[in-house]
């Protein structure tokens, strides 16, 4: 046999073995890449919220096609929704397995396990069952756990002042405490890590007393954190966000940048970066959200660690479904992603 036969050959041959997909993994517009245990900076944070329901096909489908059209590849905050009863405490993550496995793979994945505005609905058992539940079932899928949601906040335990309102649990509303509400955060983190995991801590900001609240002092999120999260979260947590949303105070400016300066002493090894930003009352004009996004998205401190982020809380409503049109909220995302 001549050379040039034996090389056909071999050719043919391997052409015949069925050619799997590699890390990173080229979806469309972006290349997702998991094949390091961090994700690519600056993170371009957007939120998929549990108001519209991603195991629904028709808007699975919607999201996947706006997320997969943004110029920069996206990290997507899903919000796993509050559903059950008194015997079944929540949605299990085995329902959302199959449109987390979707998402995964057009976006970086930023599980939200359970939110602030839950957070009262659960006792400690519960709280540690569904995360043993989430990380165990979609933790191939999930690049970044959220262990507590805007924590700092005094409404996430029944004991507090201030009611939720609107909302209620779909099952029997347990006595929690403050020190309920640590207990959870902590047993969160180390689950997270347990299984090898990255994890983040979203902390709540709303000035006191430049605005109209009921937030005392010792709920600030530096003093909040100082005094409440163990030495061992601080120097092994591996994001610390900052939620805030600016028109709950909107006369009022705050040196975001001095803040996120004493955020990275008291977590010297966290990336840094925003995570929540949007509206929290009526939704504003067209002209104010532009500003509103334009503001959060081109935020860049001097500070170490900085990753962006910021994790528009209306994305899944406002663009989505997927809408190129010049001045839509889609295109203005777009922009704003694509410059930070």
């Amino acid at each position: 046999m001549t050379k040039q036969c034996l090389l056909i050959l071999l050719l043919f041959s391997f052409l015949s073995f069925p050619i799997r997909a590699q890390t990173p993994d080229k979806q469309g517009n972006h290349t997702v890449d998991r094949s390091s245990p961090t994700i690519p900076t600056p993170i371009h944070g957007v939120t998929v919220a549990d108001n519209r329901d991603i195991r629904k096909n028709k808007y699975l489908n919607e999201v996947v096609e706006s997320v997969s059209h943004l110029t920069s590849t996206p990290t997507v905050r899903l919000t796993y929704k509050l559903e059950g009863s008194d015997n079944n405490k929540g949605a299990k993550a085995s329902t959302y397995l199959s449109a987390t496995q979707e998402i995964s793979k057009k976006t970086y994945i930023f599980g939200e396990v359970i939110d602030s505005a839950y957070e009262f609905c659960f006792d400690v058992a519960d709280h540690k069952a569904r995360w043993n539940d989430y990380v165990s079932t979609l933790g191939d899928y999930v690049d970044i756990w959220e262990v507590g949601n805007e924590i700092n906040g005094n409404w996430l335990d029944n004991s507090d002042p201030i009611p939720i309102k609107g909302q209620t649990c779909p099952w029997k509303i347990p006595n929690t405490t403050d020190k309920d509400v640590i207990t959870k955060m902590i047993n969160a983190y180390h689950i997270v890590k347990k299984a090898g995991k990255t994890a983040a801590l979203t902390l709540y900001y709303e000035p006191n007393p430049a605005c109209t609240t009921s937030m005392g002092p010792a709920y600030d999120p530096i003093t909040w954190a100082s005094q409440n999260i163990p030495d061992d979260m601080k120097s092994g947590l591996d994001y610390v966000l900052l939620s805030y949303y600016r028109d709950k105070c909107l006369n009022f400016k705050p040196d975001l940048g001095a803040l996120f300066t004493q955020f990275h002493k008291v977590f010297p090894n966290a990336k840094l970066g925003m995570g929540e930003w949007g509206y929290s009352k009526a939704k504003p004009g067209k002209t104010k959200l532009t500003e509103l996004l334009n503001e959060g998205y081109s935020f860049h401190p001097d500070v170490p660690n900085w990753v962006g982020g910021v994790f528009f809380w209306e994305f899944g409503t406002d663009a989505v479904p997927y809408d190129p049109k010049p001045g839509s909220i889609w295109n203005v995302m777009n922009t704003d992603l694509s410059k930070q």
